[in-house]
């Protein structure tokens, strides 16, 4: 039986499907992390070290550049399946674990789960899909293109989400969820400020 698109896709699993699934997560999870510290352990040693010459320096940099932008994708994949597979039954479909290693840290937080259950629900309605003006505005030029590519590249497509999900949070009341997400990203601008410098922070 195929599932209502408004329904979470975890209330036609097996208990042992599921738990599969979790642990597969979570294994996911915990490599993506891993890759994270190589890359940046990779940066830091080739920082400190002092056998290196600039360019093979500028070189290391790109290459974890490129390997840090695959994870990052790897970890909102993993944060958008889990926002549709059971991992903890809430009322919102997160659980602490799952905000802590997998929304936060992107910044994304349990409101997000409302905004993609009604992108889900209501797919391509100009009203009622939250995402519409996202991927609805596909654009026609190449003067478009441009101005849209540079939009998502200053963040600003990042900030115009950050700012839904806090209208979602404060509609809520949910200040709790917002706070731990600005402290998740605050620890992370911290390391990143402590071992390189806080440019590291918005790449």
């Amino acid at each position: 039986m195929t599932p209502p698109v408004d329904r979470p896709s975890f209330l036609y699993k097996t208990e042992s499907g599921l738990q599969e699934e979790r642990i597969f997560y979570y294994r996911s999870v915990g490599m993506i992390y891993t890759g994270f510290a190589c890359a940046f352990g990779i940066l830091y040693f080739s920082e400190v070290s002092r056998s290196i010459s600039v360019i093979q320096h500028a070189l290391i940099g790109m290459c974890v550049f490129v390997m840090v932008g695959i994870l990052q994708y790897l970890m909102v994949t993993a944060m958008h399946e889990s926002l549709h597979q059971y991992l903890e039954l809430r009322h919102n479909g997160t659980n602490p674990i799952t905000l802590v290693l997998n929304l936060y840290p992107i910044g994304v937080n349990k409101s997000y789960w409302d905004i993609h259950m009604a992108h889900h629900k209501y797919f391509g309605d100009p009203k009622l899909d939250p995402d519409m003006r996202l991927y609805g505005r596909f654009p026609s030029s190449k003067v478009q293109f441009v101005i849209l590519f540079s939009q998502y590249m200053l963040g600003v497509s990042t900030f115009r989400s950050l700012l839904v999900m806090s209208t979602n949070n404060l509609r809520r009341k949910e200040y709790g969820d917002m706070l731990f997400m600005a402290l998740t990203q605050l620890a992370i601008l911290a390391v990143l400020s402590y071992l390189f410098n806080p440019l590291y922070y918005v790449l």
